[in-house]
């Protein structure tokens, strides 16, 4: 937990959300066509405000949604500093949540530049429709956001891979096409004639552990032909030794996902060897100044990305990836994976004020119950908190 101030009392309320997407999320691991999530507030004697969100992701093994309330609903409306020292968090979506509000209310991060608030504009990788659309979205997602180059991603291992890998190279020809129809390119980005994408263009590829050896091999090969940045999480976390064999044998880097969640999984996977890309979901890794202490110790090669988290999550993940690049201004920058705004609903929970977000969501009450029996079943199932301030459960 984030340092807080001995003696200090604190009020928390809690308010749950749900945002809904343009068209369904197509991924290796199913069809995705809603964000549920939470947003937590803490303020001080003083009055200060600090914001977190807890987005849970629970095929990337956190809390679930209906934990995580359970918990909320559990604590009571003003802790003091011990209590909160001793709060028994349900999981590490949680965690980056009360982290992040408290930091709010305190110093911050380290190396976090003028205070997180006159902030660089950090390069944004796009994420693209899954399958056939892509060739119709081109290079248009986004493009007028703040920040965004042209790096993309595309989901890959939902449908045929014949099919997707003859997608691919179209996608490409295409881009190739376009770039060598700019009358004042000077990048010599035009390469039609081996179809590789264009100099000026970055493609990522994300598998979500989806492949098999076979179809893994099978990308690689076609990747390293057309050029593409990296391949994202090729084969489920258990496969680790097989990735890591892999990642020798081609010249296309592959980067973990799936099996660096949280910090404990991205310790495990550096000390198994693994010195190749690793995209971490922060508000999904536990505790951002953790998270950042061991990347910066070990000079991780680093992706940060995006949950679909509303304005909350992402500025907090986006401090904690500032903090990082301010931290190594020798190294390169790799474009973030938080262009993904265009998939949702425009419901003005992108908003970069919190306390705009806040005044959007309807306050959290208790579960009405009908009846002694869901009582009791409900308290029982439900975390508590301790005559010694301790949340158990």
């Amino acid at each position: 937990m984030e340092p807080g101030v001995d003696g200090a009392r604190y009020r928390f309320d809690f308010r749950s959300y749900r945002r809904w997407f343009r068209q369904p999320l197509r991924t290796s691991n199913g069809v995705w066509s809603e964000r549920q999530g939470i947003v937590i507030r803490l303020q001080d004697g003083s009055g200060n405000v600090g914001y977190g969100e807890i987005a849970p992701l629970p095929e990337f093994g956190t809390e679930t949604q209906a934990g995580a309330i359970a918990f909320c609903q559990a604590l009571p409306q003003f802790l003091d500093w011990p209590q909160i020292e001793r709060l028994n968090l349900p999981g590490t979506a949680t965690q980056f949540a009360w982290a992040s509000a408290l930091m709010q209310l305190g110093p911050g991060l380290e190396h976090q530049p003028n205070g997180g608030r006159c902030l660089p504009i950090l390069p944004i990788c796009t994420l693209l429709p899954t399958g056939a659309p892509m060739l119709r979205a081109g290079r248009s997602p986004g493009k007028n956001k703040p920040g965004r180059t042209d790096t993309y991603k595309w989901k890959i291992g939902v449908t045929d891979p014949h099919q997707e890998q003859e997608i691919l190279r179209r996608f490409c020809a295409q881009l190739d096409e376009q770039s060598c129809d700019q009358p004042d390119d000077h990048s010599g980005g035009c390469r039609n004639a081996q179809a590789l994408l264009p100099a000026t263009v970055r493609l990522r590829l994300d598998a979500n552990g989806g492949l098999t050896l076979a179809q893994a091999e099978q990308w690689l090969a076609l990747c390293d032909d057309l050029g593409i940045e990296f391949l994202e999480q090729p084969l489920p976390p258990k496969e680790f030794g097989a990735m890591l064999a892999l990642s020798n044998r081609y010249t296309t880097p592959i980067a973990l996902d799936e099996s660096v969640a949280n910090l404990n999984q991205l310790r495990a996977c550096y000390e198994q060897g693994w010195r190749g890309i690793f995209v971490i979901k922060g508000a999904i890794a536990g505790s951002p100044s953790d998270l950042l202490d061991f990347c910066l110790n070990q000079n991780l090669d680093v992706v940060f990305s995006s949950v679909f988290e509303t304005g909350i999550g992402r500025r907090a993940v986006l401090d904690l990836a500032r903090a990082y690049d301010q931290a190594r201004p020798d190294h390169a920058t790799r474009a973030l994976g938080f262009g993904v705004e265009h998939w949702l609903e425009a419901d003005g929970l992108d908003a970069d004020d919190p306390a705009q977000i806040w005044a959007q969501l309807a306050p959290n009450h208790p579960k009405a119950q009908t009846n002694a029996q869901s009582d009791a079943q409900s308290d029982a199932q439900k975390p508590r908190l301790s005559d010694s301030g301790e949340v158990t459960g």
